[in-house]
């Protein structure tokens, strides 16, 4: 009867604390679900912003080529009689004005 009775009571204890350690168990996965969910989102920002700064450098990458006459204005020409060409560009460029008067010199 003894026997009986003290398997009961540590059966009793098993289940009580196996079920405080599930408890605890869950209340971490939890956390840990949450924490993962806002990485995850941090992360996906982090990878916009690369993403847009990426953007960004190409255009100022494509700013920053070399400029000239363009190709087809050029293939466009090629065939036709030389004589005076006359380029106009718009004010307020320094790039632009001087394009236009080193090819005017010429």
């Amino acid at each position: 009867m003894f026997l009986l009775g003290f398997t009961f009571l540590a059966g009793l204890g098993f289940w009580y604390f196996g079920r405080r350690v599930s408890e605890v168990q869950t209340e971490r996965l939890r956390k840990f679900d949450k924490d993962l969910t806002d990485a995850k989102t941090e992360l996906s920002k982090q990878q916009q912003r690369a993403a847009e700064a990426e953007r960004q450098l190409q255009l100022v990458k494509k700013k920053q080529e070399p400029r000239g006459v363009p190709e087809d204005i050029i293939s466009a020409t090629k065939n036709a009689p030389h004589g005076i060409v006359l380029m106009e560009y718009q004010e307020g460029c320094n790039e632009t004005s001087l394009l236009a008067i080193s090819y005017g010199d010429t």
